[in-house]
């Protein structure tokens, strides 16, 4: 999805340009689209869109000023015309004044006399009002058209802006959880590196395996903090996922979970990955509310709430929300103790 130079924006090409050319040949300045390099949405870096957006944003800023200079140059030149038109309102009011007089003249030349002295002054009026009108309509006429097309630019840029920001907010969700799944890679393979240096120095490979198995059945529950952190995730439904917030307005997954649990004082961090080694490992069998459901191998986080639902913050432009526990396919459980 790319992102083209913007080109003329309404009215039509044709329009635009005619229009554009009367504004300037009133040696005004007419609405102009602002150079914006043309940019593939797909193809483009984090960084690469960041300098676009900064662009746009100048470009934003240009079209806000070019708007307001015209809008300003409009409300000069209208109230120049209503001024002039109240004025040959007013000189009509006046050669019907002296109409009446006249009528009412004794002789021909007092009459004509009146006539005379009586409109000189409203006649130059006129003639300089009518003057200023036909002068200065054409510039309105043209103005309107240019602020028009002003407005559409900036109305482009901004849906411009809009996308841009978008595909950033998803490059960096992206990014996110693929450091978070390389971050549980490199835990996992540590673990396996001393699990496997630990059996190696045990003479008994059955009393390893009997230890590793009961490790789940003997995981500590702490049923009050397990408690507080469903009835805290419960409450925060319908909050926004927001990317590395962790309350109280917004959340991201483990920003949530770690949130849930700081309620009974527990500490846990903010990174899904680094919460399964904070945890003690469990069975699925084993469990139970309160417990921590892993995704994508640390990628993602939820609390689980019984009855085969968890609660999680799932991704950005979505809220905290009950989902089923196999919404996606669960990596590993964890317990907090």
């Amino acid at each position: 999805m790319g992102i083209a130079v913007l080109g003329p924006a309404s009215p039509a090409a044709a329009d635009g340009q005619k229009v554009g050319n009367a504004v300037t040949a009133y040696g005004l300045t007419a609405a102009t689209t602002p150079e914006v390099t043309d940019v593939d949405l797909d193809e483009a870096t984090i960084d690469e869109l960041d300098e676009h957006l900064e662009e746009l944003d100048e470009a934003m800023e240009t079209a806000e000023a070019q708007l307001g200079e015209l809008t300003e140059a409009h409300s000069q030149k209208q109230a120049a015309i209503d001024a002039a038109n109240g004025v040959i309102a007013d000189s009509s009011e006046r050669f019907s004044s002296v109409s009446e007089a006249v009528g009412s003249g004794e002789t021909l030349a007092s009459r004509l006399g009146a006539l005379a002295h009586s409109t000189k002054g409203a006649s130059d009026a006129l003639a300089e009002a009518t003057d200023t009108v036909n002068r200065k309509q054409p510039i309105v006429t043209a103005l309107v058209g240019e602020v028009e097309r002003a407005q559409s630019i900036l109305s482009d840029l901004d849906e411009h802006i809009d996308s841009v920001e978008s595909v950033i907010a998803q490059l960096e969700e992206e990014a996110a959880r693929a450091q978070a799944e390389a971050e549980a890679e490199a835990a996992a393979e540590v673990s396996r590196a001393e699990e496997s240096a630990a059996s190696s120095s045990d003479s008994s490979s059955d009393s390893s395996s009997s230890g590793s198995s009961s490790s789940s059945n003997e995981a500590t529950y702490n049923a009050s903090a397990a408690q507080n952190a469903v009835d805290f995730a419960y409450n925060q439904i319908g909050k926004p996922y927001v990317f590395g917030a962790a309350g109280p307005g917004s959340y991201d997954c483990s920003g949530l979970t770690q949130a849930a649990f700081a309620v009974s004082g527990v500490s846990l961090a903010h990174n899904a990955a680094t919460q399964i080694n904070q945890t003690q490992s469990i069975a699925r069998s084993d469990l139970r509310q309160g417990d921590l459901v892993f995704y994508q191998n640390g990628g993602h986080v939820a609390i689980y709430i019984g009855s085969g639902e968890v609660i999680h913050s799932p991704k950005p432009g979505d809220v905290v929300k009950v989902a089923p526990v196999d919404m996606m396919t669960p990596t590993s459980y964890g317990r907090v103790g």
